[in-house]
């Protein structure tokens, strides 16, 4: 069967859809976070030309990572990282033995993707367990 250059685009290029997905909604959550900032921003500017002081709060909602604690690594993120990765490694492991065992002269292609998901998901283990062992135990400073 004859299929378009669309459709062949298509079915080669579907995974493309994760990463676009990705880039859209970080580009809108960045632009959503702008917005709210900018409207904070107004207020404080409000407030600032009717001479008086902005409460503290609002202040706090313009700058609240400079008041609270630096962001740290958590051995949990890595973890889970590495388990989504070890998941998709093993899933694209099922395909190239499927796609080998069909004869499919391409299933190289997929085995790539299969070492590349599982050296990610060694190298988030391995970061998991560093971090873990350079974490403060309880009741050290």
């Amino acid at each position: 069967m004859r299929h378009s250059e669309l459709y062949l685009f298509a079915a080669n290029f579907w995974w493309l859809l994760f990463p676009l997905g990705w880039g859209i909604g970080a580009m809108l959550q960045t632009w959503t976070r702008h917005r709210q900032a900018q409207r904070t921003l107004d207020l404080i500017k409000g407030y600032v030309d009717q001479g008086k002081e902005p409460p503290p709060a609002l202040l706090d909602a313009v700058l609240p990572r400079a008041a609270g604690r630096p962001w740290s690594y958590q051995p949990l993120h890595f973890w889970l990282g590495a388990l989504a990765l070890a998941a998709g490694a093993i899933g694209f492991g099922a395909l190239t033995w499927l796609r080998h065992a069909q004869g499919d002269p391409d299933s190289a292609n997929v085995l790539f993707l299969t070492v590349l998901f599982g050296a990610g998901a060694a190298a988030c283990a391995l970061f998991a367990l560093i971090v873990q062992a350079r974490k403060p135990g309880p009741g050290a400073p």
